[in-house]
């Protein structure tokens, strides 16, 4: 357990140098450029070896040992990323330019927040899935890109915007949280069932 509290501390701070980069990036308006470097950060969690919530939710087993160790990733991915979001306050134009990201992302119909999480959680486990096929970083920063300028929602990354950038708690605020895990969720996990029974297909061919 202390190895996966250690491991998820350290996806969340790598998960939140990335939205750090992303958000200096977006305020002198090169959000291209930013989803790119964006991918430094779970890129480092793949070759550092790190727990990342959305990079493990895909291949959930249904045992009490797995889904506890999933909830102490989360919570621990939380902390790190929380850890540099505290850093990023102290710059002033990231916490002008996140609280417009965050504006903006609360601005969305709950379905849309939805959808768009559901969609991260597939460009997620696609990330994942094409990396430890083929060892291919390039994949990973295609797959990042992607989910960024298509406006996914990310439950880790966001909370990154919300810490440097909300300026007061809603309900709404709190559910949209509640849709990103959940949405992250389910599109990581449709996606993996999706791949795993196109093998066994293969295989019984």
């Amino acid at each position: 357990m202390k190895n996966n509290i250690f491991k998820s501390i350290l996806a969340g701070i790598l998960i939140g140098i990335g939205s750090y980069i992303y958000i200096i990036m977006l305020n002198l308006g090169y959000k291209v450029i930013g989803s790119c470097l964006f991918s430094l950060g779970l890129i480092s969690v793949f070759l550092l070896e790190a727990n990342l919530f959305t990079g493990k939710i895909g291949s959930i087993e249904l045992n009490s040992k797995c889904i506890i160790n999933l909830l102490i990733t989360l919570l621990f991915n939380f902390v790190g990323i929380g850890l540099i979001a505290l850093v990023g306050l102290l710059n002033g134009d990231l916490v002008i330019k996140s609280a417009e990201v965050v504006a903006s992302k609360l601005s969305k119909e709950w379905y849309q927040i939805l959808f768009d999480s559901i969609m991260c959680g597939v460009m997620i486990e696609l990330a994942v899935l094409l990396y430890k096929k083929s060892k291919n970083l390039f994949t990973t920063v295609l797959s990042i890109m992607v989910f960024i300028l298509a406006g996914f929602e990310h439950c880790i990354a966001n909370l990154f915007y919300y810490i440097t950038g909300y300026q007061s708690f809603t309900y709404f605020a709190f559910l949209a949280f509640v849709f990103y895990i959940l949405g992250n969720s389910i599109g990581a996990i449709t996606l993996h069932l999706i791949f795993k029974l196109t093998i066994k297909e293969e295989k019984q061919e």
